[in-house]
């Protein structure tokens, strides 16, 4: 009872892992996500992605598994890179729009303060002008 409960939740460490969900994701065998998490690999960091062909070789990976799995971390990669760009792309568009709306502000306000100016010098002008009458 005690071991199976230990082993149930060593699955669900197992299954709740990044490397294993991205497994998942790219259609790789189970047994590719199990020697990885028993290799200590749980997140997609530079470590998991720094991983030689040969070092995936050692932990007993097929050729097929090894070049399934390369090519689901370029694709990954690339994906990721995209994603970065289209955030990058997007901050700078809002970032460019800010821009514009301040740009535009300072005109307005540099305008209501050039009517305010001229208002106020007209009605001291004409008020000059009706004393002096």
């Amino acid at each position: 009872e005690r071991e199976l409960r230990k082993r149930r939740q060593a699955e669900q460490e197992m299954n709740l892992s990044e490397v294993t969900r991205f497994c998942r994701n790219y259609g790789l065998a189970d047994s590719v996500a199990e020697i990885l998490y028993k290799k200590k690999f749980r997140y997609l960091d530079d470590a998991f992605f720094d991983l030689s062909s040969a070092m995936l070789k050692k932990f007993g990976l097929s050729n097929d598994d090894r070049e399934k799995l390369e090519q689901a971390r370029e694709d990954y990669l690339a994906k990721s890179e995209r994603e970065k760009a289209a955030t990058l792309e997007a901050m700078e568009r809002a970032t460019a729009r800010r821009r514009t709306l301040l740009r535009l502000l300072g005109f307005v306000v540099v305008a209501i303060i050039f009517l305010l100016l001229y208002f106020g010098l007209e009605l001291f002008i004409a008020r000059d002008s009706r004393k002096r009458r």
